[in-house]
């Protein structure tokens, strides 16, 4: 009797897959797709739309996804979108822009088809998705579901459930932290309560290669598709778990129960020349470089680094957050004045973390501490970082990656004031756990009000740091930070050269860094004759290389004043033709920077130990 159930069982999915007008409408989203049958890195999508009543209405590809501040444009990924009634018959659909389209009709909408390219191989459709954010659709080897650029959502209607049926070879294994209905060999089935859960848990087929394990109140999974081959998750998860114990140690009791990492580790760069992860609730998606022969250890350290930062957003943005975030609109949406905390005081806790437990020396991190302010000095320290926060879609989208710099220091000078004003007694963590106990995962604190509510647990001189430091451009008190923790801080004025918003990659084949992008160049750059693909070879003489590409820009070491002569030899190819081009200006636009030097000091009172000690929670 068992095995005619599961064979009647399999009928059933069977006839979902191939036939899709016996499922029946109701009111949630059903979403269908085979990736037995992919061709040329493309996927058909099925939908039985929910029974809705309307004459026209439209549905939509998300333009943006949370955590990842660029437009992208999902839509662009789909074409062949088409609309039918329950007997299949054709309903008028006009695609209106990237990522809507108008269906007439609506009243007997039934299914929506349409087929949608994965972002990996995307060469001619526009800005490059950074990979976490994106797809991947290989044949026989890895489908990378990011499910805001895969699935789309009638205008109105995200609140409605969303179920997902996967049709995948029997020798795949689906990762994920979306909620399963049911596995099979060669199905599965999962569900999500509305739109931004089904985009909050991205989803990895390939073979399996997974390791879970237990910490305090949450298992965790490591799957790991290596394209190299070169790394286990057996050898991911061990190296990981040290950062997950640092971080149980400081945080106490995780507000998850499960949580997936979710690991493409690739043999050659993607096409938007980055590396990194994203967060979601209870996953995070990382695309990094695969571990090289010989190069485990430098592979572990940026692995752990990485972790402990996408780890840590469990706290910051996902259970602590404005309103802003909590309503995110994917096609317009409105950002949150504090990037500061969301990604900022993540990426200072990833390095505090790891220095309470060990992982990391003291010189190291001040070494870490260091690198971010001397790397903030490329952005405009003009502007605020509540106002750069607001205009990181827009205006402001060349700024956004100083939140890993500035964002950091911004966090780091916090958790100190902090000890300050209570005696060392309470750091960051405890105004966070404060803050997640009024308000938390399903409560969002208003934009305006933060500042506020933090000076409200801490002191007034918290609430005037964050006003003039954060809120305005007065700078950072690195100077007090460094000296109540009896550490050494200098900083060295010089002049660099403002080229504007570009962009650079590194070519792996020449180890030499192009202009990638001029999103927006300044007069200089223009003035010189950069052009897109422009290698850079030498500065007035000098060979740049990936350790003094800063001198391109202008150092302490090779300092540029408006009027100076400047001289840089570029690469220019035409097919596989290399042609060395001479590019000359005068200089303009200089702007005054600093080279900072943090270190720790032979010459500290024992009241700066005591006062250290307790930031690390000794």
């Amino acid at each position: 009797m068992k095995k005619i159930l599961t064979i009647l069982l399999f009928l059933s999915i069977f006839s979902f897959s191939s036939s899709l007008a016996q499922v029946v409408q109701n009111n949630a989203y059903q979403y269908f797709v085979d990736i037995t049958k992919a061709e040329n890195d493309r996927l058909t999508i099925e939908l039985i739309t929910p029974k809705l009543i309307a004459t026209k209405l439209n549905f939509m590809m998300p333009a943006y996804t949370a955590g990842s501040y660029r437009l992208y444009n999902y839509g662009r990924f789909v074409t062949g979108l088409k609309a039918f009634d329950e007997n299949d018959n054709p309903l008028t659909v006009v695609r209106a822009d990237t990522n809507i389209w108008e269906i007439s009709g609506a009243g007997s909408l039934y299914k929506i088809t349409y087929k949608v390219d994965d972002t990996f191989d995307d060469t001619e459709k526009g800005a490059p998705v950074f990979e976490p954010a994106g797809t991947n659709f290989e044949d026989g080897k890895n489908f990378l579901f990011n499910n805001q650029a895969m699935f789309g959502y009638i205008e109105g209607y995200t609140n409605a459930e969303f179920n997902l049926t996967v049709t995948k070879p029997g020798e795949f294994y689906g990762a994920t932290s979306m909620d399963v209905l049911e596995r099979t060999e060669s199905v599965d089935r999962f569900t999500t309560p509305n739109f931004f859960s089904l985009v909050d848990n991205p989803l990895m087929y390939c073979r399996p290669d997974t390791t879970s394990i237990y910490m305090g109140n949450a298992q965790i999974m490591f799957s790991v598709y290596s394209a190299g081959k070169n790394v286990k998750s057996a050898q991911i998860s061990e190296e990981v778990k040290k950062v997950l114990e640092a971080h149980k140690k400081y945080i106490g009791t995780f507000p998850v129960e499960k949580y997936t990492f979710i690991m493409y580790l690739f043999d050659k760069p993607g096409i938007s020349g980055a590396a990194g992860a994203l967060e979601h609730n209870n996953s995070s998606v990382y695309f990094m470089p695969d571990a090289k022969p010989g190069g485990m250890k430098e592979f572990m350290t940026a692995i752990k680094h990485v972790s402990a930062h996408e780890f840590f957003h469990i706290i910051t943005p996902l259970n602590l957050h404005s309103r802003e975030i909590a309503e995110f609109n994917f096609n317009y949406p409105k950002m949150s004045k504090h990037l500061w905390l969301y990604e900022g005081v993540t990426e200072y806790a990833a390095h505090l973390v790891q220095l309470r437990s060990g992982l990391i020396s003291m010189d190291e991190f001040c070494k870490n501490m260091q690198d971010k302010m001397n790397n903030a000095e490329r952005y405009d320290n003009k502007l605020s970082f509540t106002d750069i926060s607001r205009g990181a879609f827009t205006v402001y989208k060349d700024q956004y990656l100083n939140v890993y710099e500035k964002g950091a220091l911004i966090g780091f000078c916090l958790d100190v004031l902090i000890r300050e004003s209570t005696s060392g007694e309470k750091g960051i963590m405890d105004i966070l756990n404060a803050l997640i106990a009024k308000y938390g995962k399903d409560r969002p604190f208003e934009d305006e009000e933060l500042f506020g509510e933090i000076e409200a647990i801490t002191s007034p001189a918290i609430g005037d740091y964050l006003r003039k430091c954060v809120g305005g451009i007065e700078p950072l008190p690195i100077g007090k930070t460094a000296k109540l923790l009896g550490l050494e801080y200098t900083k060295e004025k010089y002049n660099q050269i403002d080229f504007g918003d570009v962009e650079f990659i590194m070519n792996q084949a020449t180890y030499r860094f192009y202009f990638a992008r001029l999103n927006s160049p300044s007069k200089f750059t223009l003035k010189l004759g950069i052009k897109p693909g422009d290698e850079i070879v030498a500065v007035n003489r000098m060979l740049i290389t990936p350790l003094n590409l800063h001198d391109v820009f202008g150092s302490p070491e090779n300092s540029f004043s408006n009027g100076d002569s400047y001289e840089i030899v570029v690469s220019r190819f035409e097919g596989t033709r290399e042609t060395l081009v001479k590019l000359e200006a005068d200089v303009t636009g200089s702007r005054v920077r600093y080279k900072h030097e943090f270190t720790q000091s032979n010459n500290f009172t024992n009241q700066q130990l005591a006062f250290r000690d307790k930031w690390l929670g000794k």
